[in-house]
Parts: structure tokens; sequence; C-alpha cells
């Protein structure tokens, strides 16, 4: 292990050592707003170790729990020696109220932890989500919504490259919503009525046979893509419909000015 590596890394591993995240980390509500601590695991590169959860830091190395197959959880006591760290990959997550961040380069965590990175990039995602929080978001069209989930599926489908089955596409009302409106939406101060309104327009296309729905799960069916086919001819025959009204008015604008011209000017 060359002598940088082994530097950034014994620095990173004393840092995390100092705020240890609990055993078991909240990840939402009131209590995700209070993280404020670290958490390291190694693995070893040729895979023949589990996972070692980093806990204490001594001068000559560290110890930590390796993770229990069995139990499946980190329960079996070890410890490691800094001589033998270059066969390690480390992961640091830093948690702090509500956010995460992972790290897998030692003096990347470092860097980025001197210079407060991880806080200005709370403060910036704070400040354009209060942006966010002052507009209303616009209701969704069913047929836009139909489209969005169609399109998604077709993602799903893409990603997996082979036929899927019926539990594979489909999609849970949280993604619905971060599909229609962004990420953001999650933290609007109107986002359950929003929600409340998506599982109403879900129930109507259900009733129309466009749209599955099972346990907050939304399966998209066949159905949807004449209901898209069929509002586009109806859209598009409205434009056309529309366009020969103006050409009739505009025909009538110029026969009128002729005739106009007939009667009050003489040659």
């Amino acid at each position: 292990m060359n002598f940088l590596k082994h530097f950034w890394l014994k620095r990173a591993l004393r840092r995390v050592a100092r705020k240890p995240a609990p055993n078991r980390i909240p990840l939402s509500g009131e209590r995700a707003l209070e993280n404020d601590f670290y958490h390291a695991d190694l693995r070893i590169l040729d895979g023949s170790y589990s996972d070692i959860l980093v806990q204490t830091v001594s001068p000559r190395g560290f110890a930590g729990i390796a993770w229990n197959e069995e139990e499946d959880g980190y329960s079996i006591g070890t410890s490691v020696c800094y001589q033998f760290l270059g066969s390690y990959q480390i992961r640091i997550s830093k948690y702090y109220r509500g956010h995460e961040f992972t790290f897998r380069n030692p003096m990347s965590f470092i860097l980025q932890e001197f210079f407060k990175l991880p806080l200005v990039e709370i403060f910036a995602d704070r400040t354009f989500q209060g942006l966010f929080n002052f507009r209303t978001p616009t209701r969704q069209s069913r047929i836009k919504i139909l489209k969005k989930l169609i399109s998604q599926r077709e993602q799903n489908a893409a990603e997996r490259r082979i036929l899927l089955g019926r539990d594979d596409l489909t999609i849970h009302m949280f993604d619905i919503m971060g599909l229609l409106y962004g990420s953001r939406i999650r933290r609007h101060p109107r986002y359950f009525s929003m929600l409340d309104h998506l599982h109403l327009q879900i129930e109507a296309m259900v009733e129309n046979g466009e749209v599955s729905y099972n346990d907050q799960y939304v399966h998209v069916t066949g159905q949807a893509l004449l209901a898209i086919a069929q509002y586009e001819e109806d859209n598009r025959r409205h434009r056309s419909e529309v366009f020969r009204n103006w050409v009739m008015l505009a025909l009538t604008l110029v026969i009128a000015v002729a005739a106009w011209v007939a009667i009050y000017i003489k040659p």
C-alpha cells in the first residue's frame, strides 16, 4: 500500500471513529433530521471476507464488527492492522440532518469535509427546495400521466433487456409523483394533497381499464395506448376544425372588404 493512500485512509478512519453511526440509522421522519455521524465499512478486494463495520481506531489499526450472514447483521468482532488495509476497499457514508453522502475515496472524503462541501450542498438544496415550495404544482392531465407511465415502463424493460413479468413492470405511486413533478415534490407542503388527487386519477384510469392498481403499485395496460391514440386523434380533429374556422373567418372578411370596395368606391 503506497504512503499517500495509507495516509488518507488512516485520517478518514480516525474521523469516522469520532462520530460512529448507531446500529440502526434513521433514514426518514423527525429522527433523521437529528443525524450527525459517519458510517464506514471495508470490503476485502478478493471477496473472501464479508464487510467490516469500523467502530474504533488505534495507532496500529482499527476494530469493528464483521457481517454475519446467519444473523443478517454486523455481529462478529474483528480487528485489522493498518499494514493490511491495502487489501480492502472503503466506503464512507456521512449522515447529516436527513441527508446522506457516500464516499469511496478517503482523500475525497477528507477534503470535502475540510472545505465543508456537504454543508454547502445541503444549503443549496434547502434554498432550491424553498423556491420550489413557493410554486403551486399544476395537476397533470390523465393523458400526460399515461404517457409518463408508458415511457417509464419502456425504460424499465430496456434496462433489463429481457421479457419481464407483470410485477417487474409496476410503478409505485411515490415514483409516479417523482416522474410528474420531480424529486422535490416529496418535501412540498401540498405533497399529500397532490398525491390524493393522483389516487383519484388512477382510480378513474382503473375504471377505464387503462391501468391496474394493487397496494400502491400501478401497472399500465395496452388500453392506455388506445386511450392516447384516441386523444391524439380527437386533438388533431379539433385543431383541424379550429383551422377551418379561422380560414372561413378570413375569407368572410375578404369578401366583406371586397363588397364594401365595390359599393362605396366608384371607378
